[in-house]
């Protein structure tokens, strides 16, 4: 059976025992650069969310914390300062479940599934050009309109700061199968400690091998896949302008019996 293990490292953190086949993800370091000292919590966030009052600051505490004690409240106050924005009711949420659970194999439920497998831009958009009237629209339409203000992070957010980076995905971003067939064949492992850039606009970029693996292909491969999977709600100075932050983990590739 193929394993991979990844250890995470932070600053000040303790990093949580790698185990095989499972993977976790990384966890950014501090911001390079912050007037102050930057914090992540969700009490922390919220707090600057509800001082500042506005959409951009109730998006970004649920962008952070999507299931956090205060999301109702943010969803709450958003519904008052954003009326227009498309929401899903409790009967519109039931038939989609119903839909879902109904386990059709038709073109259309195939394509309704998979946008909401791969939550991108791209996929929505075929659902609600093709089949507007599927019970499932509704909920496809809310996670289009969040997408689409996914892919504007860069955005000032007034009065929401210092903040560090937060990591949006909680899936492992590297995985057994992205093990490289040359080193699986040779029944090579190693560490590979990467570091990279979150950009201002979430990506992970200037992925660099800070100490290497001794195997060219599993350092390639741990840099390539940081930057094309890791998203993350970038860093903010004190006045909500997202800036660059620096981040580092150890991939380590291990063959499992």
């Amino acid at each position: 059976m193929l394993g991979l293990a990844v250890a995470i490292a932070q600053a000040g953190v303790a990093a949580p025992p790698a185990t095989t086949p499972s993977v976790v993800p990384p966890v950014a370091s501090r911001p390079i650069a912050h007037e102050a000292p930057p914090v992540d919590s969700a009490a922390s966030v919220w707090a600057m969310a509800e001082r500042a009052h506005h959409p951009a600051a109730y998006d970004l505490y649920l962008r952070r914390f999507p299931d956090g004690e205060q999301a109702e409240a943010a969803r709450t106050a958003l519904a008052a300062l954003a009326p227009d924005r498309a929401r899903e009711s409790a009967a519109q949420a039931a038939a989609c479940d119903a839909y879902l659970d109904a386990m059709r194999l038709d073109r259309e439920a195939g394509a309704v599934r998979e946008a909401l497998q791969w939550r991108t831009i791209e996929k929505y958009r075929v659902v609600l050009e093709r089949y507007g009237d599927n019970p499932c629209a509704p909920r496809i339409r809310v996670a289009y309109e969040q997408a689409e203000r996914l892919a504007s992070l860069e955005a000032p957010v007034d009065g929401v700061g210092p903040l560090a980076p937060h990591l949006l995905s909680e899936r492992a971003f590297i995985r057994g199968i992205d093990y490289p067939i040359g080193a699986l064949r040779d029944g090579v492992e190693g560490n590979s400690t990467i570091a990279w850039t979150i950009a201002p606009d979430g990506r992970a970029r200037d992925c660099r091998v800070t100490r290497p693996s001794g195997r060219e292909d599993l350092d390639v491969a741990a840099c390539r896949l940081a930057e094309r999977r890791l998203r993350y709600d970038p860093a903010r100075d004190a006045a909500g302008r997202a800036i660059p932050a620096r981040a580092w983990t150890v991939i380590r590739w291990q063959i499992g019996d």
